[in-house]
């Protein structure tokens, strides 16, 4: 695995403009040439990638050479000159933002040259049809290896790995730089290319957790609670889980809790209640909620709001957020920190209970019409990933009831014929059997014998798109009660 301290070597020119670009940022906050910061910054760009395409047989760092020495350094100088100068000084606050622009600019420019290099250089582009089709987007060059070197077909070999590595890391500085567009000028459209760009990097490299926890970031900048710690519970059961997950984790569970004391623990929704229980007992150890924690008794009504809600009849249920906290219960139960939590394990084993049941009985209503179909819409994507869960870890699972899940497994059966609106046989759509094991935190060994035994190559959406209406809205919800009657005639 590469290292950054085996790629921190400048040359004598880079060193002096490096030197030039600590000097005038040392000058703050006397009259500083923002345009000899620019002038600097791209000089210091065009010789690294000069050294990039001189160096396609080695592997050489430009782009962490340009992060730590150059644009991190610069774009957080920005933000501290932003936040000192005065609102009402606007010609001059206008001035700053439209030259962190053409900064930023050129930050993105110079990391997607640095993929464009790596790619052509290395000849990846033969393993991976992902970087094909980005480098084909961007320079219409003619996909044939500048030199001799041909990459062995060995997915995991270490020149293959090493280039990937390199690739993802750029993906996730473009990303961190589409996320300065957002927060420091003030552009919203901009988070939505960041995910774009941390989408490209889990392509690149799925084994690396850092993109998931930069999502998690940016949802959690939306506002968006449940998504975000959904994404730090990703990025924490990765095969390799960035330090900065569970701290930002723990951040936002525990801004959560504090929003919900001065809201006076009233929630909207039934799944918001259940973000709450999850976050008291992952935080009962944290001395800084003693002046916020509410009460056993408040803990314990919540448990039962939640576990008395009705799928069939429920209208605050969100079958997306339900399965995002399904995701996010079974990944933090695969870390050693939340392993031990009795709590959090009797809430999980009730949880699967309650989501069982509530299957049963909302086939139940569908069958006698009394509810309607596109309830399985809410059901369906959680189930789904909590049989995957279960199938996980069988034998251990003793818990759960295997007559349960026999009667679960006829009840979907029993509902299958009601999805007549789709005449094309399964093996014409693409069927998602069981998503990439980082996405869901899975061991690699059961994800790997899935894949071989259902070819399953595709992973999920990462973004919260809208479905296009050519597709029936239950086009998703009959490809995952396939997955599901599937998966549980492998437990049965």
């Amino acid at each position: 695995m590469i290292t950054p301290s085996d790629h921190m070597r400048l040359t004598d020119h880079q060193k002096t403009l490096v030197h030039a670009l600590d000097d005038l940022l040392r000058a703050y906050p006397l009259n500083i040439q923002y345009n000899e910061i620019c002038t600097i910054s791209r000089r210091f760009e065009d010789d690294l990638l000069k050294i990039l395409k001189e160096n396609h047989d080695t592997v050489y760092r430009a782009d962490f050479l340009a992060w730590t020495y150059c644009h991190y350094k610069v774009t957080q100088h920005f933000k501290k000159c932003l936040k000192l100068i005065n609102k009402k000084h606007v010609v001059e606050r206008k001035h700053r933002k439209k030259e962190l622009t053409r900064f930023l600019s050129s930050c993105t420019a110079f990391y997607e040259n640095c993929i464009n290099e790596i790619i052509i250089g290395s000849c990846v582009f033969q393993l991976n049809p992902v970087l094909q089709n980005w480098l084909w987007e961007r320079t219409r060059a003619t996909l044939t290896c500048k030199t001799q070197n041909y990459l062995s077909p060995a997915s995991f070999s270490k020149r293959y790995t090493e280039v990937l590595e390199r690739i993802y890391q750029c993906f996730i500085y473009l990303g961190d730089i589409a996320r300065y567009f957002s927060i420091l000028l003030n552009r919203p459209a901009a988070y939505e290319r960041a995910l774009k760009y941390y989408h490209f990097a889990h392509k690149t490299f799925p084994g690396m957790g850092m993109h998931c926890n930069q999502m998690g970031v940016v949802w959690a900048l939306k506002g968006y609670t449940i998504i975000s710690v959904y994404w730090f519970s990703i990025a924490l059961a990765s095969e390799i889980p960035p330090k900065a997950a569970l701290v930002n984790l723990l951040g936002q569970l525990e801004t959560f809790y504090k929003r919900a004391y001065d809201n006076g623990f009233c929630f909207g929704s039934e799944t918001t209640a259940l973000l709450f229980v999850l976050s008291d007992l992952l935080l009962k150890q944290s001395k800084n909620l003693d002046s916020y924690r509410c009460s056993r008794t408040t803990l314990k009504s919540l448990i039962s709001q939640f576990f008395n809600s009705d799928i069939s009849k429920s209208r605050s249920l969100s079958g997306h957020e339900l399965y995002c906290l399904s995701s996010f219960i079974c990944n933090l139960r695969n870390r050693s920190i939340f392993r031990s939590n009795e709590s959090l394990h009797k809430v999980f084993i009730h949880y699967i209970a309650w989501l069982i049941t509530q299957t049963l009985s909302c086939n139940r209503n569908i069958v006698e019409h009394k509810t309607s179909l596109s309830r399985v819409n809410i059901y369906l994507p959680s189930l789904k990933i909590l049989v995957i869960h279960i199938l996980e870890h069988l034998p251990s699972c003793d818990y759960i009831d295997q007559r349960q899940l026999k009667k679960l497994s006829l009840s979907l059966l029993e509902i299958q014929p009601y999805f007549h609106a789709f005449d094309d046989p399964l093996d014409k759509t693409k069927l998602i059997l069981l998503e990439d094991y980082n996405e869901l935190g899975l061991h690699p060994s059961l994800a790997m014998t899935a894949k071989t035994n259902y070819e399953d190559t595709y992973l999920p959406p990462f973004l919260d798109e809208i479905k296009q209406s050519k597709f029936h809205p239950l086009l998703d919800a009959k490809i995952r009660l396939q997955q599901v009657l599937e998966m549980l005639k492998l437990i049965l």
